[in-house]
């Protein structure tokens, strides 16, 4: 097809048009389809001079009309996208590899097929030594999607896209989503080209789309996004750029060109991630940016899901079961075929509701739920609605008879009988007092279900059964931590002892009987599992420390077919027992290790960034700290919840409920709260104790209190100053408290400690009070920022010496904004810091810029937060006003934005499946990243540097 200026001709053996770039044809078909567009408002128009237009204050960007002769395939699933708002760009070229050379290849009447084949060479080459240039591809459509692959399409039906000019290069302009999208071109071959675009808030984005792209996209939506929405909008665009160049310098390693199918994408990205480290770095570092699961893995298998402190186990009476996990409140439902969804969470459960620290549930005849907590004695009725109806958040040993809403208890264990009546069992510590068995009669009040035997002072009762004959069995630990069993016959008054096992000795067992009247026991500390004949006399039904499998066994339930249901929470995981003992994992995943669902992590509470990029991570429910560094998601230490153990390896170390972790001269620190200590993971591979040991709470001094007579009981926020000390807040004491590395004592730098208070404004800090502050951080001008949380303000140290004073920086006190936040909700942005109520504020963290980071938790988790710091008890949990969490931003000069969360950049909707749930922790790494520990929603979050 000759031509004046040069000849266009078809590659040997193949479809498409090859075009030498800048041939006059070329020029003339591009100056027409560009005059063409520009008559029809298309991609890349402009105005042709007299053209009128709309003034820009009455229009909305409009899609350009050319999209509408976009080829859609029948069938093509769609999603609307209401063009109202600010228009976003999108530009670039497309390419595409060619064996052929550069210049310019046609996918319209061309028909358009690829080089076939594909695979790695058996002799690969570098592209830097080998390199096959990109032809640039003409005439394609150029669509916008979303992780389902659903492309966006305005009002009337037309897509959000455009159509390649003659040079390969394409411009978008449309009202797109606050979301990630992808780019698809397709072929007319069949496959497809692709790229990522990640969520950012620039109004023009270059996004190139060429081979590289489309290997990178192919990888991460098949193995890591699964078509989920919120998994995608977790990566930040540095890495999506990252994962392109990182692919485009071994594009040589390709012995041709692929046929651009998506399985084949993901193999050859897989080979090339095997062969090349830059590679398998970026796609791991993309990987533990998707870290979690969203929507807290609802939909999922239940073997893919983390449980987050499993304590509680119930039939759901249609073959599947509840488990409640305990340090977040939650309740998750397993259905028969082993799907997990979200049936109790503030924020995205069936129920709307928390049962924080939910010791025991069980279900009624009529399909409601009894469930024990922190808070005392729930019921979950078969539709959903929740209320309390026992207890009262304060505990005691009020006598019975009265309304059971205002009797203090110690509620630990529930059994529901076959008229529906709840049995409560309670846990005393003090010996002066006994523990009680008491019925939940129909009238709303606690009677005693025959009168506690002498020898349930200072007992537990750890489990309720029903028994031969009407009777009704429990388990009581006594004060000598013996396990005793113990039979009220029907209609009596009198408790007999039926066994005692000496050996028997955690409060925290179960006993629970199935539908045959057949017995099971649970001994947590031993890790096994009896089978018990109506005497006591037992029978080792599976021995969890010899097979490494079911360890400290809690709850337990029976289904119908027999089964017996256990929480380890060891494990975090729920078994199923046959009749030989042999134990099935039906719930909870491994925490760290892929999966169909993605990446799980078990509660993460902190991280801690290194200098060199290494990210680590804080799980408290399964007690591990793991590792990420730019290739690697790997276990340090904590395989499994356990006590403090000196001069163990690294690796070898265990934690029970770590709270915090901080990186110094290449040792990690941890704040095992639960143990009551801070653990150094020493540079030499031992792990040791450097500060705490004492189970006592004695107040720190200014001057210095030794540090084995520390307490770390109830403590977080640990930080590294840059004075190069260890800093961390504690809840119980309503201290901050200092350790330099190596010291033998540790000294407080603000709070009285004691009792909880609010005052010393004006005076020095240490002798000021607080209100279980939550965290604290260090400005670049060294001043000690502190988040007085049950107090909610934000209070400062300036000054140094004999010369600091503490002063209130932001909020108004919890009287004020409680008021304000039962009139107004939470506080709108722009308000100068003094007045500004302050919901809660928790973690916090400063750039070099001195700008402060903070959260405001809300009080949508209360009930958590209650069980973190007990001071915040005397909160109206029960009629308070409902309010999510959001992250703030405030500027050195005071001006606050909301970052996350309602009126903010991200995380907007609070019923999102990816909305903010309780954020622990705040973190900037040495890249300028955004790091939000979110245990509630169970993700890491990670906001690209500059997008914030």
């Amino acid at each position: 097809m000759p031509t004046r200026a040069g000849t266009a001709r078809r590659l040997p053996g193949q479809g498409p048009w090859y075009v030498a770039p800048m041939r006059r044809h070329v020029v003339l078909a591009t100056t027409l389809a560009l005059l063409q567009g520009c008559l029809a408002g298309g991609p890349g128009a402009s105005p042709l001079p007299g053209a009128s237009r709309k003034p820009a204050a009455s229009r909305s960007p409009a899609v350009p009309r050319a999209t509408a002769r976009l080829p859609l395939p029948a069938g093509t699933a769609t999603r609307r996208v209401e063009q109202l708002g600010p228009a976003a760009q999108l530009v670039g070229k497309v390419k595409l590899l060619s064996d052929q050379g550069g210049g310019v290849l046609s996918n319209h009447s061309g028909k358009l097929v690829s080089d076939q084949g594909g695979g790695l060479a058996p002799q690969a080459r570098r592209l830097a030594q080998a390199p096959r240039p990109e032809a640039l591809l003409a005439d394609a459509p150029v669509l916008v999607t979303d992780a389902q692959g659903r492309v966006l399409v305005d009002a009337a039906g037309a897509p959000l896209g455009a159509t390649t000019d003659g040079q390969g290069g394409y411009r978008i302009q449309a009202v797109l989503p606050d979301e990630s999208l992808v780019l698809q071109v397709p072929l007319w071959s069949g496959g497809q080209l692709a790229a990522l675009v990640a969520r950012t808030s620039e109004a023009v984005r270059e996004v190139p789309v060429d081979t590289a792209t489309s290997l990178g996209a192919a990888y991460v939506l098949d193995r890591y996004v699964k078509g989920d929405q919120a998994t995608l909008d977790r990566l930040p665009a540095q890495e999506a750029t990252q994962l392109r160049e990182a692919l485009a310098r071994v594009q040589g390693l390709l012995e041709r060109p692929p046929s651009y199918r998506a399985d084949e994408l993901v193999t050859l990205t897989e080979g090339l991630r095997q062969q090349d480290p830059g590679v398998d770095r970026t796609l791991e570092t993309i990987k533990a940016l998707l870290l979690g699961q969203a929507n807290l893995g609802s939909g999922n298998a239940a073997l893919e899901v983390p449980l987050t402190g499993p304590k509680a186990v119930a039939d759901d009476g249609a073959g599947g079961f509840l488990v409640a996990e305990g340090p977040v409140g939650r309740v998750r439902r397993v259905s028969a075929d082993g799907r997990l969804t979200t049936w109790a969470d503030p924020s995205q459960g069936t129920v709307r509701a928390s049962f924080i620290h939910c010791h025991d549930m069980a279900r009624g005849p009529d399909g409601s739920y009894v469930l024990v907590d922190g808070a005392g004695v729930s019921r979950v009725a078969p539709d959903g609605t929740a209320r309390r109806v026992a207890g009262t958040l304060l505990g005691g040993a009020d006598p019975l008879g009265g309304p059971a809403l205002e009797t203090g208890i110690h509620a630990w264990t529930v059994w529901v009988d076959a008229a529906g009546t709840p049995w409560i069992g309670e846990t005393r510590e003090d010996e002066a007092i006994a523990c009680r068995v008491m019925r939940l009669t129909a009238d709303g009040r606690l009677e005693a279900a025959g009168e506690p035997p002498a020898g349930w002072s200072g007992a537990s009762v750890a489990g309720l059964a029903p028994g031969p004959d009407g009777a009704v069995l429990a388990l009581v630990v006594n004060a000598s931590r013996q396990a005793e069993l113990w039979r009220l016959p029907a209609a009596g008054a009198t408790w007999t002892r039926v066994t005692t096992w000496p050996e028997l000795a955690s409060r925290r067992g179960d006993l629970v009987a199935g539908p045959d009247g057949a017995l099971f026991l649970s001994d947590p500390k031993a890790h096994h599992i009896y089978r018990l004949a109506p005497d006591g006399n037992r029978t080792l039904l599976h021995d969890g420390a010899a097979t490494g499998v079911l360890r400290e066994p809690l709850d337990m339930t029976v289904l119908a077919d027999g089964r017996l249901l256990v929480v380890a929470q060891q494990d975090n995981r729920v078994y199923a027992l046959d009749q030989t003992g042999r134990a099935t994992p039906v719930a909870g995943a491994l925490s760290g290790t892929q999966s169909e669902a993605g990446i799980p992590v078990n509660a993460p509470f902190a991280t801690a960034a290194a200098p060199d990029g290494a990210l680590y991570i804080i799980e408290t429910a399964s007690g591990a700290l793991r590792r990420w560094r730019g290739g690697e998601l790997a276990l340090m230490a904590g395989q499994s919840r356990g006590p403090a153990v000196d001069g163990v390896p690294n690796e070898e170390a265990r934690f029970d409920d770590p709270s915090g972790v901080a990186f110094l001269d290449g040792a990690v620190f941890v704040l095992d709260q639960n143990n009551d200590v801070l653990r150094e993971l020493g540079t030499d591979g031992l792990c040791r104790t450097r500060v705490g040991a004492s189970r006592q709470l004695v107040t720190v001094s200014p001057a210095g209190t030794p540090a084995d007579d520390t307490s770390l009981s109830h403590s977080a926020g640990l930080f590294v100053g840059p004075d190069r000390a260890l800093y961390w807040c504690s809840l119980a004491l309503h201290q901050v408290v200092r350790w330099q590395p190596g010291a033998p004592t540790v000294a407080t730098v603000a709070g009285a400690g004691g009792r909880p208070g609010d005052g010393g404004d004006g005076g020095p800090p240490t002798l000021a009070q607080l209100n279980s502050p939550l965290a604290a951080a260090i400005s670049p001008r060294g001043e000690l920022y502190v988040a007085d949380t049950g107090n909610m303000r934000l209070r400062r140290v300036v000054g140094v010496g004999d010369e600091a004073r503490l002063e209130t920086f932001a909020g108004l006190g919890k009287a004020a904004t409680l008021a304000r936040l039962e009139a107004a909700g939470l506080a709108p942005p722009g308000l100068p810091p003094a007045e500004t109520p302050l919901v809660l504020p928790g973690a916090m963290c400063f750039d070099q810029a001195g700008n402060l980071y903070v959260v405001e938790l809300g009080t949508q988790t209360l009930t958590t937060l209650m069980l973190l710091a007990p001071a915040l008890r005397d909160l109206p949990a029960d009629t308070i006003r409902k309010v999510p969490a959001r992250v703030l931003k405030i500027t050195p000069e005071g001006v606050i934005t909301v970052l996350a969360g309602p009126g903010g950049r991200v995380f907007t909707d609070p019923a999102a499946p990816d909305a903010l749930n309780l954020p622990t922790h705040l973190t900037l790494d040495a890249a300028g990243r955004l790091i939000i520990t979110d245990i509630g929603a169970n993700l890491v979050r990670i906001l690209p540097a500059g997008s914030f």
